[in-house]
């Protein structure tokens, strides 16, 4: 089902896709480089002019790229991290990012 908060979905998957740029960064082949860059930049146009119509496309990339990465993902060392604690960015405390931040509060 998709997020009634389309606006906070997309700045969530920016965040998440920019963050795992950062994470890949000479730790992947070129082919998966070019991939995460190429959702990035569908992700970043598509949050710069939001459809409906591609609004399916562009989270179904994105989850591509996640679930493409999945298991290297999960073998890399994992922070440990408080989710009570009101620093850190929603997406690291288990919840959507706001319409134009990842540290606004969502309700």
């Amino acid at each position: 089902p998709a997020s009634p908060d389309r606006a906070g979905a997309v700045t969530t998957w920016r965040f998440a896709i920019r963050h795992l740029k950062k994470a890949t960064e000479g730790k992947v082949d070129a082919n998966t480089v070019n991939f995460i860059n190429q959702v990035s930049d569908d992700t970043d146009a598509f949050a710069a002019q939001m459809s409906e119509d591609n609004f399916p496309v562009v989270v179904g990339n994105n989850r591509q790229v996640f679930n493409a990465l999945y298991s290297w993902l999960t073998s890399q060392p994992q922070p440990n991290l408080d989710p009570s604690d009101a620093s850190l960015p929603n997406p690291l405390r288990g919840q959507l990012c706001g319409p134009s931040s990842c540290y606004e509060k969502v309700a």
